[in-house]
């Protein structure tokens, strides 16, 4: 395990284990052992994340110039539409 690579004198008990439960303390804290309160919280968290990153990444990879090249070798367009109707459209 990684936790064993690390020196016993930087990671003390009390921090690895949950020695200071807050949710005997304090009864509001108990919303964070449900695990669809956790879900949406971490779903919202990384909306809020996105959406205030977001802008900043695009312009970054615009200035990087990283795009997407649009290839010209498709399929040909549709012939266009006669004079008469299809499908009862005009």
């Amino acid at each position: 395990m990684v936790l064993d690579l690390i020196p016993p004198a930087l990671t003390p008990d009390h921090v690895l284990s949950s020695s200071l439960p807050l949710h005997t303390a304090f009864s509001a804290f108990n919303v964070f052992r449900y695990i669809t309160f956790r879900t949406i919280y971490a779903s919202l968290t990384a909306f809020f994340i996105c959406f205030i990153l977001g802008p900043w990444v695009i312009r970054r990879l615009t200035v990087m110039q990283v795009g997407q090249y649009i290839r010209d070798d498709g399929p040909p367009d549709p012939p266009a539409k006669g004079r008469h109707a299809h499908h009862g459209g005009p």
